[in-house]
């Protein structure tokens, strides 16, 4: 998932009140957890500024950690498509995220913060961008966002299509 490389980029970041709270389960190919853990662990190191819970989040306890966000942080190193970003975004979170698979197209550029993934410090600007841009501007856009994709405007998307199909 990349957590290893937010937390590298976010100990980069120069900004004393800046707070990274992690709330995932982090998964592995071999999803050996506690050594995964551990590994966390060791990265995070003695930063105050990050709060980590590296493990299972209960569903009834979900909402209250993307309430408590500025933005959301989806530092995927391979991604078709993300439920994690449209929840995120359905809390009117802005997003960080690379510019892979279909993230150009579920976070657009008023909604959060596109990054090239192979681009040596571009998570870290991405994440200052959460400091120097408009996060109010673009948590509108992210509820906007989350609105505009609904299973019943999927429904309309996909009978256009079949009728286009038939049609042609």
């Amino acid at each position: 998932k990349g957590v290893d490389d937010l937390i590298t980029a976010f100990r980069k970041l120069q900004r004393a009140d800046a707070i990274l709270l992690l709330a995932d389960v982090p998964a592995g190919r071999t999803w050996d957890l506690a050594s995964t853990r551990r590994m966390f662990i060791e990265l995070v190191g003695n930063d105050p500024r990050i709060i980590a819970r590296f493990e299972w989040i209960p569903r009834e306890e979900v909402a209250l950690y993307f309430r408590a966000a500025d933005v959301a942080v989806f530092p995927f190193r391979r991604v078709t498509t993300s439920a994690t970003v449209v929840t995120a975004l359905s809390f009117g979170l802005p997003i960080i995220a690379p510019r892979i698979g279909s993230m150009p197209e579920m976070v657009t550029e008023d909604a959060g913060r596109l990054y090239d993934v192979s681009a040596p410090g571009a998570l870290t600007q991405a994440l200052d961008w959460a400091y120097t841009g408009n996060l109010e501007r673009s948590a509108a856009a992210a509820r906007r966002r989350a609105e505009k994709d609904t299973w019943d405007s999927f429904g309309r998307e996909m009978a256009v299509l079949y009728r286009s199909l038939v049609t042609s």
